[in-house]
């Protein structure tokens, strides 16, 4: 018996603020601010579309701060800048009621109605194999959770590494289809002049090379989820042909005379900004709204690093599943909490879990705690070192993850390290001894 859950209404509230339109030509027009981000462009994937041309297709966004409890107001890197009473910013709080915001050649008014709003949150930190602790992720499992028992087709949004696919994948496992297949197509892996073959399949002989029939992705994906990562990747002349799929749900496999029914549900990814994609004509603005019926952006690791250490724990169960082992390498990172908290990641959750995969393998191998952080940081600590050292410690950096990880892949055989390096056996040895066992 599947248990039954019921969405949080208690946890977190937001203010409920509206903008006005004082000058410019959408003047007198007001928006209500009731989510946690809304953005503001000329683009009409915008939540706030504006006609004013020397404003940005994506000018701006409004961001619900949890900590803080208040909006904050980030420019998107617009050409005619964002002002605050008339000082320009790069991010503020819209903590002050009656404030003036200036966009282009629309200027707005920021103020509060005096009303709150309450988030539905999801009641677990796991919602279908995504974790997360923090009231940004919940909040989103809880919109998961409800869209998931419908059809629309959804949009995913976010950076590279921020668990798009996981959470497309729980989304299947959260709705009435999860007894069908999980069917992935990855638009960065596959040869751009064989989409449509693909995702259709194709006939006996449809083309050179085609020796036999071949089942396309949407028929595999029928009474299931079809999820396409990184629809920017999607050939503009492909495009029309997957629109009138995500109409009909009828295609026609390359090389077939007859239409075919699949019943499929379609969530995509994009870590592109797809209304720049829209403006410069590489891709259509109807397959767009039709395949963004519904959108979710999750925020990067950076911005809800109450999940840091959450995704940490998790990781580590899944790699060793011995709880008291789990234990004892968590509370290893715990220790180093200001420097793993303290870092960008701008990998986001992937690279999280490359760490920790690293520093696990790496104790399995040595008994030893290992926890080394991306070079990128290192470099940035020592922005004042003259170049000759600073080129040193990066070749010495690059010494350094080269042999872990090829010592990790050959099990500590010293000979296969050196064979598979093409250097000699002795300066192996060498290296093995400097990064490794003298540590």
């Amino acid at each position: 018996m599947e248990k039954t859950i019921k969405l949080d209404k208690k946890q977190t509230e937001i203010d409920i603020c509206e903008l006005e339109i004082l000058k410019g030509p959408d003047k007198g027009k007001k928006f209500r601010l009731s989510s946690r981000e809304t953005t503001i462009g000329t683009s009409p994937t915008c939540d706030i579309n504006l006609s004013d041309p020397t404003v940005s297709r994506q000018h701006a966004r409004i961001i619900w701060d949890d900590q803080n409890k208040a909006f904050r107001i980030e420019d998107l890197g617009s050409t005619n800048g964002t002002y605050l009473n008339d000082i320009r910013i790069t991010s503020a709080f819209l903590s002050t009621n009656g404030i003036n915001v200036k966009l282009g050649n629309t200027e707005l008014i920021f103020r509060a109605i005096g009303k709150k709003k309450a988030l539905e949150i999801f009641p677990e930190d796991n919602f279908f194999g995504c974790v997360g602790e923090s009231l940004a992720m919940k909040e989103i499992f809880a919109t998961a959770f409800k869209v998931a028992q419908t059809d629309l087709n959804i949009l995913i949004e976010g950076e590279t590494g921020v668990g798009k696919e996981e959470l497309a994948k729980a989304i299947h496992l959260a709705s009435p289809r999860k007894d069908g297949k999980f069917v992935i197509c990855d638009l960065t892996t596959i040869d751009k002049n064989l989409f449509l073959s693909e995702l259709f399949g194709y006939e006996k002989g449809a083309f050179t090379g085609a020796e036999r029939s071949k089942e396309g992705l949407v028929s595999l994906a029928n009474r299931g989820t079809l999820f396409l990562d990184e629809i920017g990747e999607i050939p503009p002349q492909d495009q029309v042909q997957l629109l009138r799929f995500v109409e009909k749900k009828e295609f026609r496999p390359i090389g077939s005379t007859k239409n075919l029914y699949v019943d499929t549900r379609i969530i995509s990814a994009t870590s592109k900004n797809i209304s720049d994609e829209i403006e410069k004509g590489n891709f259509r603005s109807d397959l767009f709204f039709r395949l963004a019926q519904f959108r979710i952006k999750i925020p990067p690791l950076r911005e809800r690093k109450e999940d840091i250490f959450p995704l940490i724990r998790h990781f580590l169960n899944k790699l060793s599943g011995n709880e008291k082992e789990v234990q004892k390498l968590y509370q290893e990172l715990h220790k180093n909490s200001t420097l793993i908290l303290g870092y960008s990641w701008m990998g986001n959750v992937r690279e999280l879990k490359n760490f920790v995969e690293r520093f696990y393998n790496i104790w399995k191998i040595t008994n030893e705690f290992y926890i080394e952080l991306p070079i990128e940081q290192k470099v940035q600590e020592n922005t004042s070192a003259d170049f000759k050292s600073m080129k040193q410690k990066i070749i010495e950096e690059f010494e350094k993850n080269y042999v872990r990880n090829l010592y990790i892949s050959c099990k500590g055989n010293i000979s296969e390290c050196a064979r598979v390096a093409k250097i000699n056996r002795k300066y192996m040895e060498k290296l093995v001894r400097k990064y490794i066992r003298n540590e």
